[in-house]
């Protein structure tokens, strides 16, 4: 694993581009902001800024023995 640092919208799509990947799956909680809501900050900004194809995760985030972990809402496409 490697860390990054800077704007995770960017950092994302820029890693995307730089590694030629042909799509992005990214996570999302969506609970910052009312507009963000729908998606998430992170996950909005990346849809926003990519030029490959991204599929967006529904996810909850829990609290199990003291961690964060996190759980597939839908497992449906059209949920």
């Amino acid at each position: 694993m490697e860390k990054r640092v800077g704007v995770p919208g960017v950092k994302i799509t820029r890693l995307a581009l730089d590694t030629g990947y042909k799509a992005t799956v990214i996570g999302s909680h969506g609970h910052s902001l009312p507009r963000d809501i729908a998606l998430g900050g992170v996950a909005t900004d990346v849809v926003h800024r990519a030029e490959v194809p991204v599929l967006v995760v529904r996810l909850e985030i829990l609290e199990e023995e003291g961690q964060r972990c996190c759980r597939v809402v839908s497992t449906d496409i059209l949920s």
